[in-house]
């Protein structure tokens, strides 16, 4: 790896880590609302969806983003990388810096689903 090379990529990592950052503040002030919007399924698309999908797409072009309540309190937030082995990691360490917050779990990756008749 060149100096050039080293230099680029922790500039990348500190880019990361700012959007991280700055989502997850973004994110923080706004989860009631969001919380709220999510259990009630008021516009759930246009008003969650797009809005979160947006701010993550900051961080990373191929993270995605899927939300649901577990139950009747509990907010599901999975990032994604919708299939691209290099925003794993990404996707991992946005969860990693995830707040606690009341009425939400954050989750990496899509979990796997078991598909009846697949094996």
């Amino acid at each position: 790896m060149t100096d050039e090379q080293a230099i680029s990529g922790g500039t990348e990592q500190e880019r990361i880590s700012i959007e991280t950052a700055f989502f997850w503040s973004w994110f923080s002030q706004h989860h009631k609302e969001l919380h709220s919007i999510v259990a009630q399924n008021m516009d759930t698309e246009n008003r969650f969806l797009k809005v979160v999908a947006n701010a993550l797409k900051r961080i990373d072009a191929q993270l995605c983003v899927l939300v649901g309540m577990k139950n009747e309190d509990l907010a599901e937030l999975i990032i994604s990388s919708d299939g691209h082995v290099a925003s794993i990691y990404i996707a991992e360490e946005i969860v990693a810096q995830a707040p606690t917050l009341e009425g939400w779990r954050f989750i990496a990756l899509k979990p796997a689903v078991a598909i009846k008749g697949c094996q």
